[in-house]
């Protein structure tokens, strides 16, 4: 139907360049903040789990994450029948510099014996070219004070092995740690130091902490075993002093999200309103343009052309004009997310392997077209309905 009428189209798409082209723009970022919130929303909802962690199960204190275990559950958990290695965890509240987002990442204290037992899935390598070093293991377990950091730390703050890294505790005790190991795998901004180093460490400078564990790291001998140890560990210590929840590592990992309250519908209002306002540019824009182009449209039906006609010409423009602006917001969007940036530092790690899928930067182009015609089809249709008379009169 449109076919031969693409010349005009494309007359009229560039009549104003300036006013389409900062239109387009408007458009463009807000598709870039609606699909970034969706992807994100998405990667939460899905966090990326690792080869192996299908097996894994953490026991935490059934009151809250910050409550401690006594290490001696430690060895009653391995003895459940299922369990096929345990580390107990440590998470290290610690400054390093100072309180700035870009100085945080995750600090764990646990056995360095049943580190690599526990998480196959990561490599020990050479910081600086990658290459695998298995010896550097053997270094970081003989050192009491010896810390494993990961690849993406290395290089994010310039390390070397040898380096000494000085944590100020929040809540434990300050420690001095020499880096002499470097690991890679699905997480890779993790540090790893002697949870004994840090025990003898709280028994002389604050004894309530010596003794306790975060949570314990499970590793059962097939999937099929997940349901079973889980209900047998938390009714062992059901009447104790420390009553347990087992999860799996997925749900344990939600766990942490939820603390950051509804992030759903605080992302999701987000999104809603940065389509609000996209509505409301291309509203605006295009009741403009439809006042400026009565004259145009009257004697384009003084021509023989259909209000019905004219009205499908101005609303492909439209969806042209909003596909072009979507497509720019949703791949620029994926683009940028293809690459590791400093954007997965926020949330303290839980956007680490945050990549948008290309199903939703196609799915923004109809919603691009939608949004156009949200907006225009009032506008749009009272021009193209109205009266011929009527248009060269408000015109003149």
């Amino acid at each position: 139907m449109f076919g031969r009428y693409g010349s005009l189209v494309r007359r009229n798409l560039v009549r104003n360049p300036r006013r389409s082209a900062l239109t387009s723009l408007s458009l463009a970022a807000s598709t870039f903040l609606v699909v970034t919130l969706e992807a994100l929303l998405a990667h939460l909802d899905n966090l990326p789990s690792a080869e192996g962690s299908e097996r894994r199960l953490v026991v935490r204190h059934a009151t809250s994450f910050m409550e401690t275990l006594p290490e001696s559950f430690g060895p009653r958990v391995l003895d459940v029948p299922g369990v096929q290695g345990i580390c107990s965890i440590v998470f290290y509240l610690a400054i390093w510099r100072d309180l700035r987002a870009e100085n945080f990442f995750a600090k764990i204290a646990l056995d360095p014996d049943r580190l690599r037992e526990n998480y196959p899935e990561t490599r020990v390598v050479d910081p600086e070219t990658g290459a695998d070093r298995v010896e550097l293991f053997e270094d970081f377990k003989r050192e009491k004070r010896a810390a494993s950091a990961g690849i993406a730390l290395f290089q994010k703050y310039g390390w070397k092995l040898g380096d000494t890294v000085s944590l100020r505790g929040v809540g434990f005790p300050d420690v001095e740690l020499t880096l002499r190991s470097c690991y890679d795998g699905p997480e890779h901004s993790t540090l790893f130091f002697h949870r004994d180093y840090l025990d003898d460490l709280c028994r002389e400078q604050l004894p309530e902490r010596a003794g306790r564990v975060s949570f314990i790291n499970v590793i059962c001998k097939s999937i099929d075993d997940l349901p079973i140890v889980s209900a047998k560990i938390d009714a062992m210590f059901a009447n104790s002093d420390a009553p347990t929840v087992t999860e799996t590592e997925k749900a344990f990992q939600a766990g942490f999200v939820q603390l950051l309250g509804n992030v759903r519908f605080l992302l999701r209002s987000i999104a809603l309103a940065c389509a609000f306002a996209m509505i409301c540019v291309a509203a605006n824009t295009l009741a403009m343009t439809a006042r400026e182009r009565a004259t145009d449209i009257a004697i384009l039906k003084t021509l023989g052309f259909t209000p019905g006609r004219v009205l499908g010409l101005l609303l492909v423009e439209v969806a042209i004009l909003c596909v072009v602006a979507a497509a720019v917001g949703a791949f620029g969007a994926k683009l940028l997310f293809s690459f590791e940036g400093p954007w997965l530092d926020i949330g303290g790690g839980f956007l680490r392997s945050f990549h948008m899928s290309l199903a939703l930067a196609f799915a923004a182009l109809p919603f691009g077209v939608l949004v156009g015609w949200v907006s225009a089809i009032v506008p749009f249709a009272r021009v193209a309905y109205a009266p011929i008379a009527a248009s060269l009169r408000r015109s003149g």
